[in-house]
């Protein structure tokens, strides 16, 4: 495969070590100012697994981007493991380019399902809402904050499960006293205490802009219309209160579901609720028709839980090594087998297929034995530890 026949920017002697570790890239289905996202494979043997694989030109990204935020999200990518974030297969390095071979997502992100849906209903809604909730708060009680939830940061599998992705501006917080001072994400999501300007609670925010990804699913518009208003008059109508949902939402929609809204889109730091106590709301623990829905982890998010609590931490936080950049790639099928979520006799079709990704924990991880050429950009050093451990607090 020719670099003239095909743009990922690879030479042709790194496209063939890739196609002998038996990575096979197909068309491009995104692109950003200095990354590029492919449709691939991984081959082994008679079957083969279906991935997208981001592709970021470090010698054209900014250097605050590859010596502070992209070493963050490698080692981010490379501990958290949970069904609702998006699966990494491996993280590569080669000649100046960063590979981050990742769980397909057939149905695109969250934003493209709902433009291209008439409405989405409420057990739908309720459906990725959990999934979102949950896995925020995995990353909350290891003291991750994404920092960047859109519905562009949701992605949809073919089975309509919803998996967090993109940490680009995820962090480590050591703290709840710990505050940020870096202005990130997207400004239609940004809670009021990011618009002001002021050294903010990285988690706490993760819930607004959670709220307002809710928000959209309900009404297929954003809650604080950038088009209309300038970021100085929408900080004053969030710390107001000055939303509204849509007609059409008022009547499909329950007072449970608005009321979530509304919760999440409080304005006061300290009456904001946590992803835990979200999911006791009586949205989340009450399905349709009056059965109640465990909130308990999964046997898969279990797995992940109980390693992660043995990571050895001594005074509080743990430090990040700053080792070799090992490489690491995954032994077997990184998605675990699906089982039927809530079957409902009368279910549209989209919702027939909604599942729980749970039944297997993680699959286990090895050191590659042919490493890849680690030079050739100026990266600081981070180890790609187990997966499924993470420290519940790390140095920022």
């Amino acid at each position: 495969m020719a670099e003239s026949d095909f743009t990922t920017g690879l030479s042709v002697q790194d496209e063939v070590v890739f196609r002998e570790m038996g990575y096979v890239f197909h068309k491009q289905i995104g692109s950003g100012s200095y990354a590029k996202v492919f449709s691939s494979e991984k081959r082994s043997g008679r079957s083969s697994i279906k991935l997208a694989c981001k592709i970021i030109d470090a010698a054209e990204a900014p250097k605050e981007f590859t010596k502070k935020f992209l070493p963050r999200e490698l080692d981010i990518l490379s501990k958290v493991h949970h069904p609702n974030i998006i699966y990494i297969q491996g993280i590569f390095h080669r000649n100046g380019k960063i590979l981050i071979f990742m769980q397909n997502a057939e149905e695109g992100d969250l934003l493209e399902y709902i433009l291209k849906e008439q409405e989405i209903s409420e057990k739908m809604a309720r459906h990725w809402s959990h999934q979102m909730l949950v896995a925020l708060q995995y990353l909350h009680t290891f003291r991750i904050a994404h920092r960047d939830i859109k519905c562009e940061n949701v992605l949809i599998t073919r089975r309509l499960n919803a998996k967090l992705a993109d940490f680009g501006f995820a962090k480590f917080v050591p703290s709840s006293k710990t505050l940020s001072k870096t202005y990130c994400g997207s400004i239609a999501y940004a809670a009021p205490e990011i618009m002001k300007g002021k050294p903010y609670q990285p988690i706490v925010s993760d819930i607004w802009s959670l709220g307002v990804v809710i928000y959209v699913m309900f009404n297929k518009s954003l809650p604080f219309p950038l088009e209309k208003f300038t970021p100085k008059v929408i900080y004053k109508m969030q710390m107001t209160k000055q939303w509204k949902f849509r007609s059409k939402a008022l009547t499909k929609y329950s007072a449970e579901a608005k009321g979530i809204v509304v919760q999440m889109l409080e304005p006061d730091v300290h009456r904001r609720p946590t992803a835990e106590s979200l999911l006791l709301t009586e949205w989340f623990t009450v399905v349709d028709k009056g059965a109640r829905v465990s909130l308990e982890l999964t046997k898969y998010e279990k797995n992940a839980l109980i390693q992660a609590e043995k990571s050895p931490v001594s005074t509080g936080e743990a430090v990040l090594n700053t080792n070799k950049f090992d490489l690491l790639e995954l032994k077997s099928d990184p998605f675990p087998s699906e089982n039927v979520l809530v079957p409902e006799v009368n279910a549209a079709p989209e919702e027939d297929r909604m599942v729980r990704e749970d039944s297997q924990g993680p699959p286990k991880l090895e050191r590659m034995d042919e490493m890849i050429d680690l030079k050739g950009v100026e990266i600081p050093p981070v180890v790609i530890e187990a997966r499924d451990s993470i420290p519940p607090a790390a140095q920022t």
